[in-house]
């Protein structure tokens, strides 16, 4: 009796913390060029972690438990918001680079296991009043992404090919944005999932704070740029039906700027001054844009960090002029000479972390638009045996990068402690 009274007593305090956490947290809105929760700036040191759901739906190998040690460590270090990928869609057959299994089945059903995992990692992210960016798809293969959506409908997309760049896929994958059908598909489960009510908390995730932004797709890409009508269609419509469906979240396009939109930056300008999103994205990414070369990683620094703050002062003007704040919604480094072992040294990568944590704490310092930046990607504990990806490994690297090619692992001391001291300087202000 005295046994079945303590746990009862655990269980009533446990429940009254959890609301207690829940409780203290508010939405992030947006105040003019500014983020803000509860009328105050909101800025933050965040990571990409795009595998979380997956990793909660592994009971095998105790994934909620591997996945909240995660959060945990995330949380002392003051990283406090992460970008995950909320819907994985069904791989070609023949692709043995994708993820499995996936939430949106062939015809469109939905994985409740998924759907249940996504639930898991809302409530615990919210219990440490940490934050979620949602992608609602993917450009590339690996997760399903768009071209289940062209599968659908008949059209033939062959996946990702190992030596085929990102952006030569993305064209090839384009053909859905000017696709009718396959966009109402996608459309359809992405107001699924907007709609849902958490089968842990019982709450709406319309009303839930732990919920930062949608965003509607990872890394979209407008070959063509003002010339993709079709894309400027599909950003804009999917916006207002996520908006008329939850008018308490952000929203991103989630693009990587405007290298992903042809080069073309009046286009990029005229997806942020619609009123459709309620920030300007952009990414950091040296290595795929071939600021740096793989074999001189070190050597190539002062001519990545002229690239980088070229393509930061693009976006931050942009963002200035269209009255939005700025998120770096992914910015990666190799480790040293391309390696990707955890043991292996990063000393080049700390030294371009520093340099874009310098532009956000500058930022902060002058109360310009650059709000928050994510890192890519964490992996923490999560390890692969090889560079090269297997079914069932979860690491921060996606399954066709290289593992461990951009990896930020629990071992990696000193980038943890850029990130944290980082996140001290923002929790000052």
């Amino acid at each position: 009796m005295r046994h079945t009274l303590l746990i009862l007593i655990f269980c009533l305090l446990s429940g009254l913390m959890s609301f207690a956490q829940t409780a203290s947290q508010s939405f992030v809105r947006t105040d003019g060029t500014h983020l803000t929760e509860n009328g105050k700036p909101f800025r933050f040191i965040g990571a990409d972690m795009w595998y979380a759901v997956h990793m909660a739906a592994d009971s095998i190998r105790g994934g909620q438990e591997r996945l909240c040690a995660e959060f945990d460590r995330l949380q002392r270090l003051g990283i406090n918001t992460l970008r995950i990928l909320a819907v994985s869609e069904s791989p070609a057959p023949d692709d043995v680079r994708a993820i499995r299994p996936a939430m949106v089945q062939p015809g469109g059903m939905l994985n409740d296991t998924l759907l249940t995992a996504l639930d898991f990692v809302i409530t615990e992210l919210g219990k440490r009043n940490m934050r979620a960016v949602l992608s609602l798809t993917n450009t590339y293969s690996w997760s399903g992404g768009l071209a289940h959506y062209l599968r659908e409908t008949g059209d033939t997309i062959v996946p990702m090919q190992a030596e085929e760049l990102p952006e030569a896929y993305a064209a090839r994958v384009a053909a859905f944005y000017s696709n009718a059908e396959a966009v109402k598909l996608y459309q359809h489960t992405a107001l699924a999932i907007v709609q849902r009510t958490n089968s842990i908390t019982g709450k709406a995730y319309r009303n839930d704070p732990a919920i930062m932004a949608w965003e509607l797709c990872n890394e979209p890409q407008a070959p063509g740029g003002a010339k993709n009508i079709g894309f400027m269609e599909w950003a804009m419509s999917t916006a207002h039906i996520i908006r008329q469906a939850d008018s308490n979240h952000l929203i991103s396009l989630g693009t990587a700027g405007i290298k992903h939109c042809a080069d073309n930056e009046r286009f990029y300008e005229m997806l942020y001054t619609t009123g459709a999103f309620s920030f300007a994205s952009f990414q950091l990414q040296p290595l795929r844009w071939d600021w740096a070369h793989k074999s001189r990683t070190l050597e190539d620094l002062p001519n990545t960090y002229l690239k980088a703050t070229d393509y930061y002062e693009q976006h931050r003007r942009i963002a200035q002029n269209a009255a939005l704040p700025l998120v770096l919604t992914g910015f990666g480094y190799p480790r040293d000479r391309h390696f990707f072992t955890p043991d292996s040294p990063a000393f080049y990568r700390n030294y371009f972390f520093e340099f874009v944590m310098s532009k956000l704490t500058a930022s902060v310092a002058s109360d310009d638009v650059l709000s928050g930046i994510i890192v890519s990607a964490w992996s923490g504990d999560n390890r692969a045996d090889d560079f090269v990806w297997q079914a069932g490994v979860l690491t921060g690297d996606n399954p066709c990068d290289p593992q461990g090619l951009y990896s930020v692992f629990a071992t990696d001391t000193p980038c943890l402690k850029r990130l944290e001291e980082g996140a001290k300087v923002l929790n000052s202000h």
